[in-house]
């Protein structure tokens, strides 16, 4: 073992709002990781111990810090003609950075097999879908990219 080398870490995450908490155990090797499976626009208490060394105990828990997801993307139609919708999307409340790096935005017939996805850069935020059969409803979700992890899909709208 080398002075200072740390054999794992401990993770917890404490959901603000339920109280709930869920822990990790990462190799020592590792000195980031990514929570997933979080609630939108939430607030949570992280802490992180060490384990110094194999069959040596946990380092003491220290004080929390707190970080908060995203709220969720939001999707809508912005106009729509007979056969076109102009489909937006950005974030129910944009308060922080957030680090997209792709959209991906998808247009689903009510009912039927119809489907088209298109992918984005992250400053576009609108699409316009043409050849639409009029009359016809359809439902629209977005999913943001934030490195190499795709988040969850925003709440399917219904537009028609």
């Amino acid at each position: 073992d080398q002075p200072g080398a740390v054999a794992s870490w401990q993770v917890m995450a404490r959901d603000c709002v339920t109280q709930e908490e869920t822990t990790m155990v990462l190799p020592g090797t590792d000195h980031s990781t990514q929570l997933v499976g979080l609630t939108p626009a939430r607030e949570y208490g992280i802490r992180v111990r060490a384990l110094p060394r194999a069959n040596a105990s946990w380092g003491p828990w220290p004080e929390e810090r707190f970080v908060s997801t995203l709220p969720e993307l939001d999707a809508r139609a912005e106009a729509r003609g007979e056969n076109w919708i102009l489909v937006a999307w950005n974030r129910k409340e944009k308060v922080y950075p957030d680090n997209v790096t792709r959209y991906h935005l998808q247009l689903t017939g009510v009912g039927s097999s119809f489907r088209v996805s298109r992918y984005f850069e992250p400053t576009e935020t609108a699409f316009k879908f043409t050849g639409l059969k009029p009359g016809t409803e359809y439902y629209v979700a977005v999913q943001a990219c934030t490195g190499v992890r795709w988040g969850p899909w925003s709440t399917p709208r219904v537009l028609s």
